[in-house]
């Protein structure tokens, strides 16, 4: 109990003038991630880019439309659930109705957005409100997205092999209608459905390119597709996505910010123990 009165009370003191968790929500994380060369850029080749201001928090602040802060239950103090409210759906089955989207969150710009080359919020609220719909997990989507465009950057995949389908980086409309064809079950949606490992697999099987840079650039591990950090960067988020029992997933081991934010790699353990990561 004392631990988390001390706790919510640095949140309500402090989260205006550091975190912003209840002004933005995870999305304050955009800009530290490209600053610190960590936001994954066109399927993890890259950690930061140029574009990214068009989709940082300053951005998601305007489109955030629930002014109260939400949280999970009603005793959170964080409250850092998000909402946009009134926006239209350009494509789809719901092409034209005006709807409210839940988030984006970091995940899902970085997923959806800067992972895929794509640097357009419009885009990335309503891939985030259709894999909401269609019932799809945005990080998984995301890292799959990103896999197949950086296949048909490297040759692995072209309009042949795929059926006329030809993404390309920041191919918002392309990364849209695939999203459709995957809820219809149509083309090549279906080999892009199976995730990263099947399709990789895949690939290898049927020669469509060197099996070392399949397996390279095929971001996934124990099945489970990479959340959106760059772990190449740190060390300790390697060893997070390694060693947790679901794959590359950051609910069991989110340790980026120990090595590469508060740069704590090389302290002795025994120094740190009991304070707060």
């Amino acid at each position: 109990m004392e631990r988390g009165r001390r706790f919510n009370r640095e949140i309500r003191e402090l989260d205006d003038k550091q975190c912003q968790m209840r002004q933005v929500g995870t999305a304050h994380l955009m800009e530290i991630m490209n600053d610190h060369d960590l936001l994954p850029t066109m399927n993890y080749q890259y950690g930061s880019h140029k574009d990214a201001f068009k989709i940082d928090s300053s951005v998601w602040k305007r489109h955030f439309t629930q002014g109260i802060p939400d949280g999970c239950w009603i005793g959170c103090n964080m409250s850092c659930s998000k909402g946009a409210d009134n926006f239209e759906i350009r494509s789809g089955p719901y092409k034209g109705e005006i709807v409210t989207v839940d988030g984006p969150e970091y995940e899902n710009a970085a997923g959806l957005g800067s992972n895929s080359g794509i640097f357009d919020p419009a885009y990335i609220i309503e891939a985030n409100f259709y894999c909401d719909t269609y019932g799809i997990c945005t990080i998984t989507w995301g890292t799959v997205i990103a896999f197949i465009m950086e296949c048909f950057q490297r040759g692995i995949l072209n309009k042949e092999r795929t059926g006329g389908f030809e993404p390309h980086w920041g191919d918002s409309e392309g990364a849209l209608n695939l999203l459709h064809m995957l809820a219809r079950g149509e083309g090549f949606s279906k080999i892009a459905g199976m995730g990263v490992r099947k399709m990789k697999e895949m690939f290898i099987a049927n020669n469509w390119g060197d099996p070392q840079l399949i397996l390279d650039i095929a971001m996934e591990n124990k099945g489970l597709e990479y959340s959106q950090y760059m772990s190449k960067e740190s060390l300790a988020q390697q060893g997070g996505y390694a060693m947790t029992n679901k794959g590359p997933q950051h609910d069991e081991a989110w340790l980026i910010f120990m090595d590469m934010i508060n740069n704590r790699e090389n302290e002795d353990p025994a120094e740190i123990q009991g304070r707060p990561v």
